[in-house]
């Protein structure tokens, strides 16, 4: 896992000093390392495979963690709020 996580540090410094965005580096390395290189890739990309799991937990963590729910709960109340008004329009 550290040299996963080597990896995607890396690729973000590379993106930043060239004024890159990192998934589009890292979507063109990941094309390269598969199509072009395939036989001296094979040992990096078993290793990003072996240790993707908790990378995947990690990123969805963080990114539920950053979600905005304040939203989500208006539109619940103004949801629930029309109903009842529903109900006791029609009685």
């Amino acid at each position: 896992m550290l040299f996963t996580l080597a990896v995607a540090f890396v690729n973000a410094q590379i993106a930043a000093q060239l004024h890159l965005e990192v998934l589009l580096l890292s979507l063109s390395a990941g094309f390269f390392v598969e199509n072009i290189s395939p036989v001296q890739g094979e040992p990096f990309i078993e290793a990003i495979e072996k240790n993707s799991t908790p990378l995947y937990a990690l990123f969805f963590g963080l990114a539920g963690a950053g979600l905005s729910l304040s939203g989500w709960v208006r539109e619940r109340l103004l949801r629930a709020a029309r109903e009842e008004l529903g109900k006791t329009g029609s009685s």
